[in-house]
């Protein structure tokens, strides 16, 4: 064989690929394993106090739920108080407090953050002033009020002078309304 003959030889090597069929979407997630015991207790540890966690327990039972915030306030409360401990305990070592209370602060702020959230959600699910329930529900009590003029005397005349005044007074009256009940929660 001459040189050239040599440069122009190839090897061809084919190799037996095994051609895994994957189903549609994402693949498994791969799960990784703990480098030693210590590590895979751990991670036990941590599963078995997230599926006693109160907050995730009330997310899965229903995360529409105003439950939610209750238990997300609760959760925010402990957490809040742990931190006061842990300032009083820096405190009485002689450390530095001011990370512990600026936690302390952003804790509570969303606690209030989380109350407020709630008591809109409250207000907002409760009164649905546009609902058919609450337009009859209106509707009823006018009727009443219109009983009361007739029955204390009031002329026909009289009662539309008082209708007609208060369907001024009652225009747009919704929003005011939703304040003044958000004002007395």
């Amino acid at each position: 064989m001459s040189d050239k003959t040599r440069k122009l030889q190839v090897q061809t090597v084919t190799l037996d690929k095994k051609e895994k069929k994957r189903g549609r979407g994402r693949p498994r997630k791969i799960p990784i394993k703990p480098k030693d015991e210590e590590v895979a207790q751990l991670m036990k540890n941590k599963r078995k106090h997230q599926k006693q966690d109160a907050l995730i327990s009330q997310i899965s039972k229903d995360p529409d739920s105003l439950d939610v915030l209750d238990v997300a306030m609760l959760e925010l409360a402990k957490e809040a108080s742990s931190l006061d401990f842990e300032r009083g305990e820096a405190e009485r070592k002689g450390n530095d407090t001011t990370g512990i209370s600026s936690k302390k602060i952003n804790a509570t702020k969303a606690i209030i953050d989380t109350y407020l959230r709630k008591r809109d959600s409250v207000v907002s699910e409760t009164f649905d002033f546009q609902s058919k329930k609450f337009q009859k529900l209106f509707e009823f009590w006018a009727m009443k009020f219109r009983r009361c003029c007739e029955r204390s005397g009031m002329s026909e005349e009289q009662i539309q002078h008082l209708f007609q005044i208060a369907s001024e007074v009652f225009e747009e009256w919704e929003d005011d309304a939703l304040r003044y009940i958000k004002s007395e929660i």
